[in-house]
Formats: structure tokens, sequence, C-alpha cells
């Protein structure tokens, strides 16, 4: 039998949340990618983009649509819908395992988030965006959030254990 969280574990309830709607919509969105795929999203990306291009003047615009042009191919498409399956299914596992209160649940989630802190700081250093920004300070805050419960259930634990020999 599990403990799902209690009314007081305001910031737990809304962790899991997080994970359960971040994990369904990056698992809707690999579906979307994958039947793209199959039905010709690439080829139509592909022929819009090259569409645009006509309408394009600037140089950074016109750069763009070149980098899109690039990245719009089936096998891309593949790939991003791979990564965003992935994502998606371990996004969920890390919902489920802490609304069951996996003991494990919490250092399952501190290190699948903080893993990718150092390559959010990489991207920050190549140039701050709004995105960027966010992803990271949601990263830090899970991890940091998560940590301090950890450390806090462990010293309860110990004095708890410390009670009970005295």
């Amino acid at each position: 039998m599990h403990k799902a969280p209690g009314p007081n574990d305001v910031g737990l309830k809304v962790l899991i949340f997080y994970k359960v709607v971040k994990g369904a919509i990056w698992l809707g969105l690999a579906l979307v990618l994958a039947s793209g795929a199959r039905f010709g999203l690439a080829e139509e990306l592909q022929l819009q983009i090259e569409r645009l291009q006509g309408h394009l003047s600037r140089a950074w615009s016109l750069r763009l649509a070149e980098s899109l042009l690039d990245a719009a191919t089936r096998q891309h498409l593949h790939v991003a819908g791979l990564a965003l399956s992935a994502d998606g299914v371990l996004s969920l596992f890390e919902g489920w395992a802490l609304h069951h209160r996996r003991p494990w649940a919490p250092w399952l989630v501190v290190i699948a988030s903080g893993i990718f802190v150092p390559f959010e700081v990489f991207e920050l250093m190549k140039g701050i965006k709004i995105t960027r920004v966010v992803v990271f300070a949601v990263n830090i805050a899970v991890v940091v959030y998560l940590a301090r419960r950890i450390y806090r259930e462990h010293v309860v634990k110990v004095e708890q254990q410390q009670a009970g020999a005295a």
C-alpha cells in the first residue's frame, strides 16, 4: 500500500502535476511527429519553408529558414519523436513514483533533473533567452525543492531513531 501526498504537500502535488502534464504533452507531441513523419509532414514543412524563403529579405530570417529546412527531414522528426517519447515516459514515471511515495522517487527526480543543469548553464553562456532561463529555473527549483525535502526527511528519520533508542 502506498501513501499518497497529504494535504500539506502542496509542493509535491505541484511537482507531480507538472511531471504528469509534461509527460502527457511530450508523448502527444511525439505521436504527432511520428504520424507526421509517416504521412509526409517533413516534405510539407520543407515545401512551406521553401515558399517562405522567397518572401524573406533579412539575413537572419534567411539563415533561420535554411536551418529549419535542414531540420525538417523525416529522420530529424523521428529523432525528435524518440527524444520526446523518452522524456515523456520518464516524466510520467517520475510523477507516478512521487505520487506513490516510493522512497527512491525524489532521488530519481533530483538526478534526472540535475544531470542537465551543466548543459543548461552552457546554453545560457551562449546567450540569454527566455526559454533557456525558464527551463534552467524550473530544473533548479525542482532539484533544490526535492534535495531539501530529502534532507528534512532524513533528519526526521534520524531524530525518530535517536528518540526510539533513548
